[in-house]
């Protein structure tokens, strides 16, 4: 399991970050901050999806782990739909943590280093909280299919990293585009997956449009995360 956490920890390090100014198309890359509790999220569904593809119960447990220590207070976006609705044809697997926990526990059977491992995460996954009044933001929403897309719209301290992550919790994959207040597209995170990662430094503090654009054929729900 350590090998597997690593090499997929290693493909963070391929995430793209970006500086920007709101008021020009000028971006410039660099490495994945360490320890950012949101970029780990991309490493938990990795996780997660290796997990169910493999039957593995470690695997799930320690996506969940993950999920629970980016402790979170649910603030809701202000958000808008566009776009077609379409139901999973696919019963796709539901990786929220309470879910994953309990596949976990059902792939563990009778191995009591597993179910005592999923005790921990549950108690965890139960205390959790997050940040200062006014910080980070955590919300639940949903995308409709085919293209549709979820705007949100959020302000970021001038001179400080900002970083948003979305996962999908039934497999949809998921895209992020995130613009300034002149309509300028600054990161985006497009890669085929169930989750999308992008952090930027705006020079100002401003609001930005982030825009979570679903490419699968059913509605989607998924978290969103700031730091």
């Amino acid at each position: 399991m350590k090998k597997i956490a690593l090499i997929l920890a290693l493909g963070l390090a391929g995430v793209s970050l970006a500086f920007s100014q709101t008021n020009t198309k000028e971006v410039k890359k660099e490495a994945a901050p360490e320890n950012s509790e949101i970029a780990n999220l991309k490493l938990a569904y990795d996780l997660a999806d290796y997990g169910y593809k493999n039957d593995s119960a470690s695997a799930l447990l320690q996506a969940a782990e993950i999920m629970t220590q980016v402790q979170k207070t649910k603030k809701d976006f202000k958000s808008k739909q566009e776009g077609t609705s379409a139901e999973n044809p696919d019963g796709k697997k539901d990786v929220s943590v309470n879910a994953l926990i309990s596949d976990a526990k059902k792939l563990a059977g009778s191995d009591k280093n597993l179910l005592a491992w999923a005790k921990t995460v549950e108690k965890a996954a139960n205390k959790s909280t997050r940040g200062a009044s006014g910080g980070a933001l955590y919300s639940q929403d949903f995308a409709y299919a085919n293209g549709g897309t979820t705007t949100f719209w959020a302000f970021f301290d001038a001179n400080r990293l900002a970083e948003v992550s979305v996962g999908s919790f039934d497999g949809a994959d998921l895209d992020i585009y995130i613009y300034d207040e002149n309509g300028n597209l600054i990161v985006s995170d497009t890669s085929s997956n169930r989750n999308a990662y992008c952090a930027f430094r705006p020079y100002f503090t401003t609001q930005f449009r982030i825009v979570v654009k679903n490419n699968a054929r059913y509605n989607a729900t998924f978290e969103i995360y700031t730091n």
